[in-house]
């Protein structure tokens, strides 16, 4: 019947319980928990010592050495270990001379090589572009002069026959006809006399080019010269014709005339 009062109790829990109680009535004169300060009785009668770790400084020192001869032996096994993996076994060499191979055999033009495609006249792209494409620079620097040839005699030697028409029309048209005069060393104005006087002349229309528009006008003494005209004069006059012109000139010491000026000069 206890046990039952003890259940109305849990049961009925009021302002009064103390959940001690209970806990307190299990527990035998024996089971009484110590406190911190209570020291435990042994049957045997002996007191307890309590005794604290001391730390010996040799001892430290031993514990030191014997950790620092372990990590050296670590170490020392470590790099025994790395140094077999870094053997070569005969297939890996054979596979990295093959790769050597391919690097020594990549197609590329020498410094002299490139040196002689410039001379020849290719870019810098075009090189860039034959190199990638593993053609041989002799290939191309001998391609090159056979096209420098065939320009040459398509467009150059007609000019040096002086029976071709495109010897005469470049005669006609530029000063390349004209002979050469020689200029004395220390000509200068002071020496210089000018002289101004009007002349009829033949002409001929040889084009307008750059920034002008020339005629190739010949005198009655067999001398001849170039000069230019306004755009509007240009495309009134006839292909060819007579015209007067007024000229400056002055003559050197040694009797050369040379002219400095020359304009169209219209007669109403």
């Amino acid at each position: 019947m206890k046990v039952e009062e003890k259940n109305e109790d849990i049961l009925q829990q009021d302002r009064e319980y103390n959940p001690t109680d209970d806990f307190d009535d299990l527990l035998d004169d024996d089971d009484v928990p110590l406190d911190d300060n209570d020291e435990p009785e042994h049957k045997d009668g002996e007191d307890v010592e309590r005794k604290k770790l001391v730390f010996n400084p040799k001892i430290l020192a031993v514990v030191a050495i014997i950790g620092a001869v372990l990590l050296i032996v670590a170490i020392a096994i470590g790099s025994k270990k790395g140094s077999k993996s870094d053997i070569i076994t005969d297939e890996e060499a054979a596979e990295i001379a093959s790769t050597e191979d391919v690097f020594v055999d990549m197609f590329a033009y020498t410094d002299e090589e490139v040196e002689a495609l410039r001379q020849a006249g290719y870019t810098g792209y075009e090189i860039e572009d034959n190199e990638f494409n593993e053609i041989p620079a002799e290939t191309l620097i001998a391609k090159a002069e056979e096209q420098r040839k065939a320009l040459y005699e398509k467009e150059l030697v007609p000019y040096l026959d002086s029976a071709s028409d495109e010897f005469k029309m470049l005669k006609s048209k530029t000063w390349l006809g004209l002979d050469e005069i020689e200029i004395p060393e220390g000509t200068d104005s002071s020496n210089l006399t000018y002289v101004t006087s009007q002349v009829n002349v033949d002409y001929e229309k040889i084009g307008s080019r750059g920034m002008q528009c020339f005629i190739h006008y010949f005198m009655a003494d067999g001398n001849e010269g170039f000069m230019t005209l306004a755009p509007d004069r240009y495309i009134a006059i006839n292909e060819s014709g007579n015209m007067v012109i007024r000229i400056t000139y002055c003559t050197l010491s040694n009797g050369v005339r040379v002219i400095t000026k020359a304009e169209e000069v219209i007669v109403e």
